[in-house]
């Protein structure tokens, strides 16, 4: 199965160190589908898989095919608007790789980043990671793990403080803006 080796020989059990048994992931940056299949891998009951890379997506059709559970796409973010239709969708967890386009983020309503409970942001090496921390911090979320990872890049895991370590079932009087969708 193609979709079994990371695109850039990544190690994702430590750049994506996270807990996805029973969730559903928004994976924005989701390459050819290979971050979806290791988080299916890991227990995730699905994964909306969003790319912007003509080519990659191409090939991310394919092999959702080949994962129940998975849903393709296409998306190229260039600004704020484009991650607000993104993060309409429900999921627990969103991780976030989308090479420097993530600086949108510090953008969006901050309504919108609360209806998802966990994050795992990597930023690129033009992206300021004291803004970062600094915004998620006063729009609700507390700062799990920020480490380096490869050639300038930081990878940050943030969780919403009022729901950590709960699944989305168990908090979904928590997520007043997701009953409207």
């Amino acid at each position: 199965m193609s979709i079994q080796r990371p695109i850039y020989n990544e190690d994702y059990s430590s750049h994506w160190p996270i807990n996805v048994q029973g969730k559903t992931i928004i994976d924005i940056g989701a390459d050819y589908g290979s971050t979806a299949y290791y988080f299916k891998r890991k227990g995730a009951v699905q994964v909306v898989c969003v790319e912007g890379n003509p080519r990659l997506y191409r090939q991310l059709q394919i092999n959702m095919r080949l994962l129940p559970g998975c849903v393709a796409i296409y998306k190229n973010i260039k600004s704020p608007g484009d991650l607000a239709e993104v993060l309409a969708y429900t999921a627990e967890t969103v991780k976030v790789d989308i090479e420097g386009a993530e600086k949108h983020l510090l953008e969006v309503d901050p309504g919108l980043l609360q209806q998802h409970y966990e994050w795992i942001i990597e930023l690129h090496r033009n992206i300021n990671r004291k803004a970062f921390i600094d915004y998620f911090r006063s729009v609700g979320f507390d700062t799990v793990k920020v480490f380096s990872w490869g050639i300038g890049l930081t990878v940050i895991h943030f969780v919403r403080h009022d729901v950590t370590g709960h699944s989305l079932t168990e908090n979904l009087k928590h997520f007043v803006l997701l009953y409207s969708k």
